[in-house]
């Protein structure tokens, strides 16, 4: 059982398992590269952005991608305001040798994921409030229905935790960064993030002699 967990079902739900636990000095050059793009076309088209995930984890921490990551999260409000334009994102990220599409953009095999939230007027925390909620395909809503309480949590916030949005240095950036990024990150990471400790998602950080 155990053979299957490690070989079959961890490699199929996460496909950065079986990665050498640390990024290169390349790949890390790489994925800033494309987070530095990515976010200077958002401010030119004045979208409402923010880092997210273990992006935002990485920026509170260290100000930096955190070097056992294997991709970084940019989030963003839908629908993105008057100036967005998809078809111009996509060209201007072409022109930087930066390929893309509405989830992600690559570079070198470099990965930023693009996530979209709107705005939804609901119960949270025992009032309704205005709250932030994950855009899902209709796949992810089917796959997410089938998930807990506890994981489907962490796709709702308050708008309050995300506006307005402060700024800090990020990769040669002045990105923007969630209003109250304590209880955001207490949401996403409760544990690990309370207690102030890092858990790898690849195998070989946890053998020493690997990395």
């Amino acid at each position: 059982m155990a053979a299957l967990i490690h070989f079959v079902f961890f490699p199929s739900i996460n496909e950065s398992y079986n990665d050498p636990c640390y990024l290169t000095t390349e790949q890390l050059d790489d994925l800033r590269y494309v987070i530095r793009n990515v976010l200077e076309i958002y401010e030119d088209m004045n979208v409402t952005y923010w880092l997210d995930f273990g992006t935002l984890l990485g920026a509170v921490r260290n100000g930096d991608i955190i070097r056992y990551d294997h991709d970084a999260d940019i989030s963003r409000i839908v629908p993105e305001g008057p100036k967005y334009s998809y078809g111009k994102f996509i060209r201007k990220l072409k022109e930087r040798e930066i390929s893309a599409n509405a989830t992600v953009a690559n570079y070198k095999g470099m990965i930023v994921e693009l996530h979209t939230w709107d705005l939804h007027e609901e119960e949270f925390d025992g009032k309704i409030q205005i709250v932030v909620k994950k855009w899902l395909s209709t796949w992810l809503k089917n796959m997410n229905s089938r998930l807990d309480d506890w994981h489907n949590m962490k796709l709702v916030f308050p708008l309050s935790w995300l506006l307005p949005t402060k700024r800090m240095q990020f990769v040669g950036v002045n990105a923007k960064i969630p209003h109250n990024t304590n209880a955001i990150l207490l949401n996403r990471y409760a544990l690990t993030y309370r207690l102030n400790v890092s858990f790898p998602y690849k195998w070989k950080c946890w053998i020493p002699y690997l990395n």
